[in-house]
């Protein structure tokens, strides 16, 4: 098998995983989705099996680098994407379930980069420029764990989402209403506009 066909069936069996999620959930059902069992064998068990991750301990840290960041950029879009054409429904609870989900699948890639030979500012930097490549997914976890919409004013100046992007976000929050998500949509497309004018 081929290096792409070894990441596409790992990345099928993720993509699969987030397809069936639901995260609707209350207090009981976030209980039973969250246990280690079941998402290590949803989550990890098919990044333990990819044969191309499996062998990053044999390459540079530079290879390692350009390797996971491919790797986590088209994973952390599927999940993304996933989220917003499915239109998941999320309480809560689900915020919560999804966060949780999320960090292990970043604590897995991040695991894969260290070079544990290597005691270095080189290794702490690429981290951190590594761990850029989450952001869009984190704050999407972020807005769908605010208590309410207007929150997200605290997240506003360092967001890297876009307002349509923010829209959908918000709108999969069963208890966010349509006015309140669109006060905040407002006021940030008011924002922007300001900022072109006082560009100009």
């Amino acid at each position: 098998a081929t290096e792409s066909s070894r990441k596409g069936k790992c990345l099928y069996s993720l993509r699969f995983f987030f397809e069936d999620e639901r995260y609707d959930l209350d207090s009981g059902a976030f209980s039973n989705a969250e246990g280690d069992d079941r998402l290590n064998a949803g989550l990890l068990r098919p990044l333990q099996r990819c044969k191309v991750l499996s062998q990053l301990n044999r390459c540079e840290s530079e290879v390692r680098l350009v390797i996971c960041t491919e790797f986590s950029t088209i994973l952390s879009g599927m999940i993304t994407n996933t989220l917003w054409k499915q239109q998941k429904r999320f309480a809560d609870w689900g915020s919560l379930l999804l966060s949780k989900q999320i960090r292990i699948l970043q604590n897995f890639m991040s695991g894969l980069l260290i070079d544990k030979t290597i005691h270095s500012d080189t290794t702490a930097k690429t981290t951190m420029s590594y761990s850029d490549t989450w952001e869009r997914l984190s704050q999407v976890a972020t807005v769908l764990q605010l208590e309410r919409p207007s929150d997200w004013s605290i997240y506003q100046a360092t967001s890297v989402l876009t307002i349509d992007e923010l829209r959908q976000t918000m709108d999969l929050r069963i208890e966010f209403s349509p006015d309140a998500v669109n006060a905040v949509c407002q006021t940030m497309e008011n924002g922007s506009n300001n900022n072109v004018e006082s560009g100009n």
